[in-house]
C-alpha cells in the first residue's frame, strides 16, 4: 500500500513538472516572437550562411518581436519551393525571378529596395552605345546586323525589357523556325550579327534549358555566368573591348564603371563622354539622361513571401522590422552582396527599404508586366508552332498561328490581383 502511494505521488509530481515545462515553453514561444527564415538562393555553404546570419541579425527587432535567420535553398527555384511549402518565410529576388515566383508559386513582394535620388524604387533599362554610333537620324532600326551584349538571357534590364520593346515596336521580327529553341532567342540571334547573352535558365534559351551557340558568338568562348561579359558591368566591358556595338543594361552601370565613373573598373578605357544612350524613340542622349531615354522603368529587387505576410498583423511586423533595418547603415553595408548569390541579401546601391502594400501589379508596373507577358507570348507561339509542325502544317499556316497566338495572349486581361 505504501509503495502504491509513493508511486501515485511520484506520478502526480511528474505530471506537474511536465505541465510546468509545457507552460514555460508556451511562455517562451509567446515572448520570443517570430523567427523569419530567409532563403538564400545558393548552396549550403557554411561561410555564406554565417555571413547571411550575421547580416540579418542586424535586422532583428525586439520591439516588433521579429528575428531573422538564413537557410540555403540551393537555387532561386529551390527558394520559391521552400517558401511555398513552409520551409522558409522569405527570399529576395530581382524582378525576373519575382515574376516567376508570383506566376508559378503565388508568392508576393513584401519589402522592396529603394535606391534613393531620382530613381527610388525602380531602375531603368537602357541601350548604351559609343558616341560615334550616334549619327543624325539614328534609331533602334540601325542596330540590325550589329553586335549586342545583354546582361544575360532573360534577365530583366538586359533582355526582357529591350527584347520585348524591339518586338512590340516592330523593329525586331519574330522568328521561330528552329525546333527546340525559344522564340525570343531565335529572334535576337536573327536580328543581330553576334550576340553575347550568357547563362541558361530552366526555360532556355533552348526548350530543354541548355545553352544555344548563336547567343554566345560574342562571348569570347565563355557563355556562362563566369563570362567577363556577363551581367551589368560585363555589357559595358563588351563595348570597351569592341565585342559589341550596343550594351543592354541598367541606367547606372555606365556612370559607375566608365574610366571616370564613380566606381571605375580596371579594364575600363572608355570615359563617360565616350558613351551615349540610344533612345527608343530615336536619337541619343547623355548616359545621365536615363529618365528620358529608356525602355522602361524596372521594379527594384524585393523580399518575397507567402501572401499571408501581406495581410496579417504578423506580416506587418516583419515589414516594419525590415523597413527599420533599412535605416541602419551597418545593416545596409553588411547585407550588400554577401557572396555568390548576385544582389543577395541586398544590392550594393540600396539606400533604404520600403514596405510593399499594394498588388503585385502595383509593384511590378504595367510596362514591365507587358514586356514579360510579351516573352510568354512568344513562348506560347513556339509551343503552338512546334505542335503544328509535327502535324504537318505549312510554314505559312504556322506563321499565321504564331500571329494569332500573339494577338490572343496580348489581349488577355491581366490576372486578377496582378
Amino acid at each position: 500500500m505504501m509503495q502504491r502511494s509513493v508511486f501515485i505521488k511520484s506520478a502526480v509530481a511528474l505530471i506537474a513538472l511536465a505541465t510546468v515545462a509545457d507552460a514555460l515553453r508556451t511562455l517562451q514561444q509567446a515572448t520570443s516572437g517570430q523567427d523569419i527564415r530567409i532563403c538564400m538562393p545558393a548552396e549550403d555553404d557554411a561561410t555564406l550562411l554565417q555571413r547571411c546570419n550575421a547580416a540579418m541579425a542586424l535586422a532583428n527587432d525586439a520591439e516588433e518581436g521579429v528575428s531573422f535567420s538564413c537557410i540555403a535553398g540551393g537555387s532561386e527555384e529551390g527558394c520559391m519551393r521552400l517558401v511555398r511549402d513552409g520551409g522558409a518565410d522569405l527570399t529576395k529576388f530581382g524582378p525576373s525571378f519575382a515574376y516567376t515566383a508570383k506566376r508559378d508559386y503565388g508568392l508576393e513582394p513584401i519589402v522592396s529596395e529603394n535606391y534613393g535620388g531620382r530613381v527610388g524604387k525602380e531602375y531603368f533599362s537602357v541601350a548604351v552605345v559609343k558616341k560615334e554610333f550616334c549619327t543624325d537620324g539614328v534609331s533602334l532600326s540601325d542596330l540590325k546586323g550589329k553586335n549586342a551584349c545583354h546582361t544575360g538571357y532573360r534577365k530583366t534590364a538586359g533582355w526582357n525589357m529591350p527584347v520585348g520593346y524591339l518586338v512590340d515596336s516592330g523593329v525586331m521580327s519574330v522568328k521561330n523556325s528552329e525546333r527546340g529553341v525559344n522564340t525570343d532567342a531565335e529572334s535576337v540571334a536573327d536580328f543581330f550579327s553576334n550576340v553575347c547573352a550568357p547563362r541558361v535558365t530552366s526555360d532556355g534559351p533552348t526548350t530543354s534549358g541548355t545553352a544555344w551557340e548563336p547567343l554566345c558568338t560574342g562571348c569570347g568562348g565563355d557563355c556562362t555566368e563566369d563570362s567577363p561579359y556577363y551581367d551589368y558591368p560585363g555589357t559595358i566591358r563588351g563595348l570597351n573591348d569592341g565585342v559589341c556595338d550596343v550594351a543592354f543594361t541598367k541606367h547606372d552601370t555606365a556612370p559607375q564603371v566608365a574610366r571616370d565613373g564613380s566606381a571605375p573598373e580596371a579594364w575600363s578605357t572608355l570615359a563617360l563622354d565616350d558613351l551615349r544612350l540610344l533612345c527608343p524613340l530615336g536619337g541619343c542622349a547623355a548616359v545621365t539622361d536615363f529618365q528620358r531615354c529608356n525602355f522602361a522603368g524596372v521594379p527594384s529587387q524585393a523580399f518575397v513571401g507567402d501572401v499571408s505576410l501581406q495581410r496579417t498583423p504578423e506580416g506587418a511586423k516583419v515589414k516594419e522590422a525590415l523597413v527599420n533595418a533599412g535605416k541602419n547603415p551597418r545593416f545596409l553595408e553588411a547585407a550588400a552582396d554577401i557572396g555568390e548569390a548576385e544582389g543577395f541579401i541586398l544590392t550594393a546601391n540600396t539606400k533604404s527599404l520600403d514596405a510593399v502594400d499594394g498588388s503585385f501589379l502595383d509593384y511590378f508596373g504595367t510596362e514591365t508586366n507587358a514586356a514579360f507577358r510579351g516573352i510568354e507570348t512568344m513562348d506560347a507561339a513556339l509551343e503552338t508552332s512546334e505542335t503544328s509542325s509535327s502535324s504537318g502544317l505549312s510554314g505559312g499556316a504556322i506563321a499565321g498561328i504564331v500571329i494569332g497566338v500573339a494577338v490572343a495572349v496580348a489581349s488577355l486581361p491581366v490576372l486578377q490581383g496582378w
